[in-house]
């Protein structure tokens, strides 16, 4: 372990206090200028106030100092009013957010995406024209002076409204699936235009001494390998791998390709997850996540710039349920213990109390990955956050004919698995409000297989509860949020 981080080892106290009902650590932030971030993310939900305060605690208390804020469409921006949630935070209720993470000691890092992921803004009618394909909500066509201006305006609104704060300002840049595609932008080198669009929105940001970030999917792209030095070197590569430390093959791709970022001599910041793609809407995956969080973390010690959890919103299940992977995580960073399986063994109890055990949230924290397919979260394939019409699942069923019969009897296989594990939550005698809601969870995804297993079978299914789904959701988030997350999951078959 290198000095400066030894510093930081010492720095865990034996403190506690009580966020949320769960009793948590308090740890020291990082004391050698590198960074331990948390990623609030706000694509499809709103969260509530409380929530987003109780994150924030949560963070700081477990020795993280920094957040990424996605904010998207969840404050009122001047820029784009037509795309604004209809329970978005004013700027004074953010600016009093940004005022409360400052006394946690957490650095606001703003993130804004500039390709893809823009369903938010190219769904609304007034901005359709600036796609990169017409038929296609989530990517930017940069070719256009239009959309230019329109990034230009929402990273100067951006500075103004995070303020002199801001040190690093993160780009994303990610998963633009069509980008370079259209008439006008495949004539360019992809690289050249992309770095020309990343370069114009940087020079604002350069000029207030910030540091400009990307996520590493274009730089590390094969078919880029040869034009990748066009990316000036001073910003810094938010490197996401989830399935880094899954298997062996995952991190031997991942080292490399790590291990190139820093022969560059590139910034590395990387980045695990709480909550990822693979999740049903009600539970992250306890196990998946925790392995790739310690193999990242060990890494991250190493020679990168900072490690960042990163908690993909659009996934559904409660904040409240990654809470023992952001104090691992955390732990695995700061000050690992030699035995992982003791650290993660202690986030769960302080989590959920001394009654639950590791194997019982790897039990009831997991799910069929393959179920992802027949709920309604991304029916249309993008990050839209739109339900889908009525009864979606006959229309379903007629486009994909020969995986119904597949998905009914896994949907059979899972609901069989989760009834044998949620009892041994049931029978918790001294739970905390944590516990219980994870048992509330367990009885909406009981829910959620036997009406996917009733459905594809062509026999009678109880209606969906959607309030007492979104009274779930509403822990968590906004009341309209909360409905339209109900809606989502369930908008296959509901009526």
């Amino acid at each position: 372990m290198k000095k400066s981080f030894a510093m930081v080892a010492l720095a865990v106290v034996a403190a506690a206090s009580f966020i949320g009902g769960c009793r948590t650590v308090v740890r020291r932030q990082p004391t050698d200028g590198k960074l331990l971030v948390f990623h609030m993310d706000f694509n499809i939900i709103q969260m509530n106030r409380a929530t987003v305060s109780d994150l924030l605690r949560k963070a700081a208390d477990n020795g993280y100092n920094a957040i990424l804020w996605e904010i998207e469409n969840k404050v009122q921006l001047d820029t784009i009013p037509p795309a604004i949630h209809p329970e978005a935070f004013t700027k004074d209720e953010f600016r009093a957010i940004l005022a409360e993470a400052d006394a946690l000691g957490l650095e606001a890092i703003p993130l804004l995406q500039i390709f893809g992921h823009g369903e938010y803004v190219l769904n609304c009618k007034e901005y359709k024209h600036l796609r990169e394909q017409h038929d296609k909500p989530d990517c930017y066509c940069v070719s256009k002076p239009e959309v230019r201006e329109l990034h230009l305006r929402l990273v100067n609104e951006y500075l103004q409204l995070f303020g002199d704060r801001v040190k690093r300002f993160h780009l994303a840049s990610d998963e633009a699936y069509s980008f370079g595609s259209c008439p006008i932008c495949k004539k360019r080198n992809r690289m050249e235009l992309y770095v020309e669009h990343l370069e114009a929105l940087a020079k604002p940001i350069r000029e207030r001494g910030i540091r400009p970030g990307v996520w590493h999917d274009m730089i590390l792209d094969p078919q880029h390998a040869a034009d990748r030095a066009k990316l000036p070197a001073d910003y810094t590569i938010w490197y996401g791998d989830y399935g880094y430390g899954v298997s062996k093959a995952g991190t031997t791709a991942g080292d490399k390709k790590i291990e190139s970022l820093r022969k560059e001599g590139r910034e590395v910041i990387l980045c695990g997850a709480s909550q990822s793609a693979g999740e049903d809407p009600f539970f992250p995956r306890a196990k998946f996540h925790r392995d790739n969080l310690t193999a990242l973390a060990e890494n991250a010690r190493k020679a990168c710039a900072g490690f960042c959890v990163t908690s993909w919103s659009i996934r559904q299940s409660l904040k409240r349920f990654q809470y023992p992977l952001i104090d691992y995580a955390a732990q695995r960073y700061l000050a690992p213990s030699a035995d992982a399986a003791e650290d993660w063994k202690a986030a769960v109890t302080r989590a959920f109390g001394a009654e639950v055990t590791p194997e019982m949230v790897d039990g009831l924290f997991s799910c069929d990955i393959y179920l992802n397919g027949v709920d309604g979260r991304q029916w249309t394939f993008f990050k839209e956050g739109i339900p889908p019409p009525p009864l979606y699942y006959r229309q379903w069923m007629k486009d994909y004919p020969e995986y119904i019969d597949n998905f009914a009897d896994r949907a059979a296989k899972e609901k069989a698995r989760v009834i044998k594990e949620l009892a041994k939550w049931k029978a918790i005698k001294s739970g905390n409000e944590l516990v219980a809601l994870a048992v509330r969870a367990g009885e909406m995804k009981l829910l959620l297989c036997e009406t996917i297993r009733a459905a594809l079978k062509g026999e009678k299914y109880s209606p969906c509860p959607l309030d007492e789904v979104a009274a779930l959701y509403s822990v968590d988030q906004s009341k309209i949020s909360a409905a339209n997350s109900a809606r989502l999951v369930f908008g296959f078959y509901a009526d």
